[in-house]
């Protein structure tokens, strides 16, 4: 959903140069407290693996998924679904949209309820599945940056990068428009 670019910059160390891999996602659920920056060192699949992230915006309030939290992520190894599984368990804010990762947390499984907020009123909860992460509405987490050393030109490093799909920002504004709708609802129920 964003433009590609593409780029060849001759700034790596050696020919040895590692690769580098940035996604960006939204993790729902939790308070962000204390995100400006983080570490993730927790098993996936039985090996030990690394993501090293930060918070790229001021939590979302959402009156359905908790506090939405748009976050940068860079695993250092390279496992299956690491960043969905350190987002799940080691941060306890699944991705928006995991709906396999999302189940493993809390007691029997029953995943994590929304922090300040309840299934929207009237929905029976039927929009939110196990914990805050509503399932079917696709995953929020994309590859936002990779970085490898070129194959043939020692030295080089290959570089591609795309904007944010634009359903991430359309999701953010609908989450605090809701929230703000709901918090005047409280509001005149309060004072009525």
């Amino acid at each position: 959903s964003g433009s590609g670019a593409a780029s060849g910059s001759g700034a790596a160390s050696g020919s040895g140069a590692a690769s580098e891999r940035q996604s960006l996602a939204e993790a729902a659920g939790k308070e962000a407290a204390g995100w400006a920056t983080f570490e993730v060192t927790a098993q996936v699949d039985g090996r030990e693996a690394l993501t090293l992230g930060r918070l790229v915006d001021s939590p979302t309030p959402c009156a359905v998924d908790g506090a939405l939290a748009h976050v940068a992520l860079s695993p250092s190894t390279g496992r299956r679904h690491q960043l969905r599984v350190h987002c799940a368990q080691g941060l306890e804010s699944p991705i928006l949209g995991d709906d396999l990762h999302s189940g493993d947390l809390g007691e029997g499984g029953e995943g994590l309820s929304p922090v300040g907020a309840s299934a929207a009123p009237g929905d029976g909860g039927g929009s939110q599945q196990k914990g805050s992460v509503r399932r079917g509405i696709g995953l929020f987490l994309y590859c936002r940056r990779v970085s490898l050393p070129h194959p043939t030109r020692p030295g080089e490093v290959l570089s591609a990068e795309v904007g944010e799909p634009r359903r991430f920002a359309r999701h953010r504004e609908k989450a605090r428009k809701g929230w703000e709708w709901e918090l005047e609802k409280r509001r005149g129920a309060d004072a009525g």
